[in-house]
């Protein structure tokens, strides 16, 4: 065998064996269903009916402003187009997409240290790393292992230009680098880490090359910013840039990279889980030594891997409130780097230092890999839970069409995983509520959703039961088990009547509370004429209550100014807005605070103009209306 052949078949098994070590501790990964954001994502192809919805679902920005078109749009619009609700075929596509991130990993590896020992050390060190738990089970989170293949992608062809100056090669990494912002918008940080090689590595003239590439982030960070919506002061999302706060953050990560801390929940001994909570210091301290005696050497390229963390990381120190495992799973890239580099040079180096470097690796496998694990089967475990319990409400409305289903003990994590994101639209069933004191039983995350909004009100749960347009099923056991008969005496004796504060006014159950002006229910909505009345129950309380509407304007209603939206309680108009634009809105208004003390409102809308549906009813058509909510 040649010598370009023989290092073929090295490289060869050395991806090999880290694909090995990525399905036996995160295999679990395959098996999981759709969660939490998935199921937006997954319902982009129902807003899909010409071109021009098409390439809104494909490029206009979403959560904080967002482009990611390969990722998320791409991804879920043509998966779930040729697969449906089929989850396999979108998890071995993550597993295929790390697996030429390894590829790329021992690749790089291979070139920035000289050894491919230390390269495939490096991509088994980042594949376990505990980190990658949560985008090996969670479909949304798919761009932070499609980024890296960018990143690596890009970095590799830099590489090859600079040893074999072919211009191609050039091109190719430019070209992968455009193509990321596709992915996350992380991108943004690698002409920082292509720069920071070309100086560590003494190829100072190469580096005007890199003004384009600059430019590009540039371009894009401006419009990013355009289009995104402004920081809020508070919430997850919120911008912190004080040191103070960016000092705090940073120190999370460095105290969790290697996920040692989440081992004291785990059924591990007591001496592991101290090990485990060490293992930052313990690992990162002889990580820094190693690194100090190659600048000794004057081997600049050391640094690299650390550059390659704290770039990485940069982009979310300011998110102060919403610190992240999975925010490292591109940072922690950098630290495999340094460690397979390190131990690759301590097995060379002295018998002891070989002996010290794989007991540290011991200790840090024997750390991340089962706190990986766990967090796979946890999200594999719920994601699976939701699976049976959408599945089981598309079951339960074939056999009972045109009832309501109440689902009865759902929990924290059924409501966080399935519940609050709405999965069951996508098979077709929109009339799905809580059963009523469901909401009381559910861990609160504000910032979230809010339990209330799914659960059916008293009184319209006993009508229900009562005129038989609703079924009721227990969602605490594996699969949903109807307990209508059961639930319907249980409510008799223990629910009293009264308003609800949540009116969904396209859903029968709450007709009671509407007055005149309502047309008939059609899929989930309700249109109103001119005007049109409800009542809602304000909870006992101080203070000025919020009013808040979602509704949709049809294109007919968008000519000239758009429409005007008046509403008011009694004589007291409390909101005047004009709706412009066609497609969903949402108001807010404030109801006075001694309406308030109330204990409930008469709540009158109406607009200035109307347009008339044709065919032989004639109606004349207002605005489309989902839900009145006092909060």
């Amino acid at each position: 065998m040649t010598p370009d052949g023989r290092r073929r078949l090295a490289l060869l098994l050395a991806w090999l064996l880290a694909m090995g070590v990525l399905l036996s501790v995160y295999g679990e990964g395959l098996d999981c269903w759709f969660q939490q954001d998935d199921f937006a994502w997954l319902g982009l192809k129902d807003e899909v009916r010409d071109w021009p919805s098409f390439l809104n679902a494909m490029f206009a920005p979403k959560a904080q402003g967002t482009f990611r078109f390969l990722s998320e749009r791409a991804y879920f619009l043509g998966f779930r187009t040729l697969f449906g609700l089929d989850a396999l075929p979108y998890r071995i596509l993550v597993f295929a997409t790390q697996a030429l991130n390894l590829l790329l990993v021992i690749l790089v590896g291979r070139r920035i240290t000289g050894c491919l020992t230390a390269g495939a050390a490096a991509a088994m060190f980042w594949t376990v790393n505990a980190s990658l738990a949560i985008p090996l089970a969670w479909t949304s989170a798919y761009n932070q292992i499609l980024c890296p293949t960018f990143l690596l992608g890009a970095f590799y062809f830099l590489l090859r230009w600079l040893d074999t100056g072919e211009a191609r090669f050039y091109w190719a990494q430019a070209a992968i680098f455009i193509v990321g912002f596709g992915a996350l918008e992380h991108n943004i940080v690698y002409p920082a880490i292509a720069a920071a090689w070309l100086v560590l590595s003494g190829s100072y003239r190469r580096l005007p090359a890199l003004v384009p590439i600059g430019v590009v982030s540039a371009v894009y960070l401006y419009i990013h910013n355009l289009v995104a919506p402004k920081s809020a002061d508070a919430g997850p999302y919120a911008i912190h840039t004080d040191p103070a706060s960016l000092a705090a953050t940073l120190e999370w990560y460095l105290v969790n990279w290697t996920g040692g801390v989440r081992m004291q929940g785990l059924e591990q001994p007591d001496w592991l889980q101290t090990v485990g909570a060490a293992t930052p210091v313990l690992i990162g301290v002889p990580l820094l030594l190693f690194a100090l005696w190659r600048l000794r050497q004057r081997q600049w390229t050391v640094l690299f891997p650390i550059a390659w963390f704290l770039i990485l990381l940069a982009p979310v120190l300011p998110l102060r409130d919403h610190q992240s495992d999975y925010y490292l799973v591109m940072p922690t890239l950098g630290v495999a780097l340094l460690g397979g580099w390190a131990v690759s040079d301590a097995v060379r180096f002295r018998p002891w230092a070989g002996a010290a470097a794989a007991l540290l690796a011991v200790a840090y496998l024997a750390t991340t890999i089962p706190v990986g694990q766990e967090g796979v089967s946890f999200y594999c475990h719920n994601s699976q839970r939701v699976r049976n319990m959408v599945l089981g409400v598309e079951y339960a409305h074939r056999v009972h069409p045109g009832k309501l289903i109440l689902l009865h003990s759902v929990d924290s994590d059924l409501f966080w995983f399935g519940v609050n994101d709405k999965p069951f639209r996508l098979v077709g069933v929109n009339e799905v509520f809580l059963t009523p004191g469901s909401e009381s039983n559910i861990q609160r995350h504000p910032d979230l959703g809010d339990p209330e909004d799914f659960t059916l009100g008293p009184a319209q749960t006993i009508e229900a039961l009562r005129t038989g347009l609703v079924v009721v099923y227990n969602a605490s056991e594996e699969r949903l088990r109807n307990i209508t008969r059961t639930y319907a005496a249980l409510a008799r004796a223990n629910l009293r009547p009264s308003l609800a504060s949540r009116v969904d006014v396209g859903h029968t159950v709450y007709a009671s509370q509407l007055g005149p002006g309502w047309y008939e229910a059609t899929d989930g909505y309700r249109w109103m004429g001119k005007t049109a009345h409800l009542v809602l129950r304000i909870k006992p309380g101080s203070g000025p209550r919020r009013l808040e509407i979602e509704g949709y304007c049809p294109r007919e209603q968008v000519a000239g100014r758009g429409v005007l939206l008046s509403l008011a309680i009694g004589s007291e108009e409390i909101l005047v807005k004009r709706i412009a634009a066609e497609g969903s809105f949402t108001v807010t208004a404030t109801i006075p605070e001694r309406r308030a003390q109330e204990g409930s409102v008469y709540i009158s809308i109406s607009v200035d103009r109307v347009f008339h549906e044709g065919g032989p009813t004639g109606r004349e058509l207002g605005l489309v209306f989902g839900s009145f909510q006092v909060r």
